[in-house]
């Protein structure tokens, strides 16, 4: 398993990909990394006297094919989240901002484009990255407080949708 990153191709030799590592399993699965960057993957099968195939072309990592940003950090009732919590979630290609949602309950709908008209506290598009430390004191008095994020392109118009768990 040859794991890549994409490279800008403007350097000199203006490879795509830039080989990270290689590694060997002898199971039939591969645990992939869940960095909040994109990965790509090539498969070679091995025997005892080498390689069986040809490497198999990239490979893109699940958590970036994703239509809507995956969040890496779970907030539990056993490991609760602060009234400043950091709220991380996996980049989604050719997004420029995001689109962070409080809401009061569970959204309406699951996915979607449209922020709740029932449950939504507050939102913001003021964020620039794959991550936000949102500030939840004014919403001290809920017992639960729900979030979800959407990329959102250079014209502020939805890449794909909110994420649903």
């Amino acid at each position: 398993m040859d794991t890549y990153i994409k490279t800008t191709g403007t350097g000199t030799d203006k490879a795509e990909f830039e080989l990270v590592k290689t590694e060997f399993t002898t199971t039939p699965s591969y645990r992939i990394s869940s960095a909040p960057i994109p990965f790509y993957y090539r498969i070679t099968a091995y025997g005892m006297f080498g390689a069986l195939t040809s490497p198999s072309t990239e490979v893109a990592s699940p958590y970036f094919a994703a239509q809507a940003p995956i969040p890496i950090y779970h907030y539990t009732k056993e490991h609760p989240a602060s009234l400043m919590p950091f709220l991380v979630w996996h980049s989604i290609p050719n997004a420029v901002l995001y689109e962070v949602e409080l809401l009061s309950a569970p959204p309406e709908q699951e996915g979607g484009i449209a922020l709740s008209t029932k449950y939504h506290l507050t939102s913001t598009r003021d964020v620039f990255t794959n991550g936000w430390q949102a500030d939840l004191r004014k919403f001290s008095s809920h017992k639960t407080i729900y979030w979800r994020v959407r990329a959102l392109g250079l014209k502020q118009e939805p890449i794909g949708e909110f994420f649903c768990r």
